[in-house]
Formats: C-alpha cells, sequence, structure tokens
C-alpha cells in the first residue's frame, strides 16, 4: 500500500462509519476507474453491519469484475452469508456468459472463508444457482 492510501485509510478510521461509507460512495463512482483504491480501502476499516451492506450494494452492483478482489474485499469484514445475499440482489444483471466468471471467483472464496453453517450453505446454494442459471436456455 502506497502512503497516500495508508493516508487514506487513516483518514477513513478517523471518521464514523456512515460517514466514511458515505465519502467512499461520492469519491469513487462505479464508472469511475479507481475502483481497485476503493476495495482496498473498504478492506482496512471496520463498518457497521448497516455500511457493509450499503458499500457491497454499491460497489458490487458490476459483478463479475475481472479479478476476485473486489469479493476478497468484501469478504474481509462480511459474513460470507451476508456477501452471498449481496450478490443474489445484483444477479439479474450478470449476463449469462459472465456468469461462469462470478462462480470461478467465488467458489474458492466461499471454501476459504466460510465460517458458520449457514455461510457453507449460503454459499453452496448460490454457487448451485450460478450452475442451474448457466445451463439454461
Amino acid at each position: 500500500m502506497d502512503g497516500r492510501t495508508r493516508e487514506l485509510c487513516k483518514q477513513l478510521r478517523a471518521m464514523q462509519s456512515a460517514e466514511a461509507a458515505s465519502w467512499l460512495m461520492e469519491n469513487y463512482k462505479i464508472d469511475g476507474g479507481q475502483l481497485g483504491e476503493a476495495f482496498t480501502l473498504v478492506a482496512h476499516r471496520s463498518w457497521t453491519k448497516s455500511d457493509q451492506l450499503r458499500l457491497a450494494r454499491y460497489f458490487l452492483q458490476d459483478i463479475p469484475f475481472g479479478s476476485p478482489y473486489p469479493l476478497r474485499a468484501f469478504a474481509t469484514f462480511m459474513p460470507i452469508r451476508t456477501l452471498v445475499m449481496v450478490i443474489r440482489e445484483h444477479l439479474p444483471r450478470v449476463t449469462k456468459d459472465r456468469l461462469g466468471l462470478l462462480r470461478y471467483f467465488l467458489s474458492p472464496l466461499i471454501s476459504e472463508k466460510s465460517l458458520t453453517d449457514a455461510d457453507v450453505t449460503a454459499g453452496k446454494d448460490l454457487i448451485k444457482e450460478l450452475k442451474r442459471l448457466e445451463a439454461a436456455e
């Protein structure tokens, strides 16, 4: 992490969770091209549950990305079952040809980060749904 990113992390940690989440969404637009930095910043702060959801719903609306990094960033502080819930909300926007990529990124993440039976079940159910959607004509 470079000095600029470290300083931004420090500034975000000095803010209340809601204020920091709003700041991130205002300063890192989905179509802005600097989302990599936003995902780094998101992963280096604690968030209230409501702000976890706000951030995930905002930043993950264009899933899948070209790497698993955005999903991994959210899995650092959010239970897998909650991440799965947000991904399900965004599934209608995922084109059929990108479902396999999403499944490819999610499968190892779910295995690695599932801490409870509820996480495992939610993750397996999502993977099954992605396979079903891929196979649908």
